[in-house]
């Protein structure tokens, strides 16, 4: 466990989730999901039960290939963040795949540059070379923050998304070389 210490003087915890958290990391997600276009779903397809999200949570504790990390702020989770190796066959055992979600009412506090340094830390520290993400073209504040960090743009697919309204949005994908 560590603290971080947010731009409005407030710490937040960061820590590994546990069993207990399923519930509200479930709330977490459907609150996510309704906060910005730019998550996996729309709003209403997670789908997961409670006994499902605490099977995934046991089994990404007890993984040497994925770290997951929650940030909980005044007694509750408001970002959560993580990243698993693409394949643990050994010709791509030195890439991963990270991503972080913040709640909209804790943006700008450093949240999401803390997991992902943390992020970093901790998958350079495992034998990772290199983050790779993806990040939606619209997503201009999340793409500055992957950029500060030193991650840069690799690929671009266009129509990568297509939203409720019909429209589409492109992708960006974005990678951080760890050992450089």
């Amino acid at each position: 466990m560590n603290t971080l210490e947010l731009k409005d003087g407030r710490s937040a915890l960061l820590r590994r989730p546990r069993l207990g958290d399923a519930p509200e990391l479930m709330e977490f997600v459907r609150r996510i999901d309704s906060e910005t276009p730019y998550m996996l779903r729309e709003p209403g397809e997670f789908d997961l039960t409670l006994r499902r999200e605490r099977e995934i949570i046991r089994s990404a504790l007890g993984s040497g290939n994925l770290l997951w990390l929650v940030a909980e702020l005044e007694g509750r989770i408001v970002a959560s963040a993580g990243w698993s190796r693409v394949s643990s066959r050994e010709k791509y055992r030195h890439r991963a795949e990270a991503g972080v979600a913040v709640l909209r009412c804790c943006w700008g506090l450093g949240l999401g540059r803390g997991l992902m340094n943390a992020l970093a830390r901790s998958a350079a520290d495992s034998g990772v070379l290199q983050l790779e993400l993806t990040c939606a073209l619209q997503n201009r504040s999340a793409l500055a923050l992957y950029e500060s960090l030193g991650y840069r743009r690799v690929g671009y697919i266009p129509r990568a998304v297509r939203y409720r309204d019909g429209s589409f949005g492109a992708e960006v994908r974005l990678l951080l070389e760890l050992d450089r």
